[in-house]
């Protein structure tokens, strides 16, 4: 069964990770379509990687190679759909506010699916909504969210919501790190889109 808006929140990720990154100040280290090594070295997508970078030529042919490989294209996809789209329950909260949905699976991948939750349970908190701020997706954040959606602007304003928090929290990296300083034209536009 196709997952209601992965794809669109796929492509839209995406745009935000670009294809390569090995930037030295990035505590993720290389990244290929947002799949940081550091934290996913046991990635399959990473052998494909790894076998186009053999190829003789600069950074920008690697990249080419890179975005035009339909086995690593493939890989992405079933990597982002196992690891963040079905366990932060954005195919469930897709029925109810697929902007909604498409946000928190970017929150996920950026910052986490345990903090991206834990921002989405607290402004459901926010809302009045009893809803334990753990960072674990079940019944009780859908249920939730799906109250808060019913009320007229509800799921603009849970997105609002979640846009706002996911800038606090990187404004708080900022604070606490401020190499991360580099990152803040970035990051903000981010929480913003």
């Amino acid at each position: 069964m196709k997952a209601p808006g992965f794809e669109a929140a796929l492509e839209r990720t995406l745009e935000w990770e670009g294809v390569y990154s090995r930037d030295d100040r990035d505590p993720g280290g290389e990244t290929v379509f947002g799949v940081a090594r550091k934290r996913w070295g046991g990635w399959v997508g990473w052998a494909i990687v790894d076998e186009l970078a053999k190829v003789r030529g600069d950074g920008l042919a690697l990249v080419e190679r890179l975005r035009k490989s339909e086995a690593l294209r493939r890989e992405v996809e079933l990597f982002y759909r196992a690891s963040f789209w079905l366990p932060l329950g954005c195919e469930d909260l897709a029925a109810v506010a697929p902007d909604l949905a498409g946000k928190l699976f970017a929150a996920g991948v950026n910052l986490g699916s345990d903090r991206a939750l834990e921002l989405l349970q607290a402004v459901l908190a926010g809302y009045g909504r009893e809803v334990a701020v753990d960072g674990v997706f079940g019944p009780v954040t859908l249920a939730a969210a799906r109250s808060v959606c019913s009320d007229p602007g509800g799921a603009e304003g849970l997105l609002a919501g979640l846009r706002a928090a996911c800038r606090a929290y990187y404004a708080g990296l900022m604070r606490g790190n401020p190499r991360l300083e580099v990152y803040r034209r970035g990051w903000f536009r981010r929480a913003a889109a």
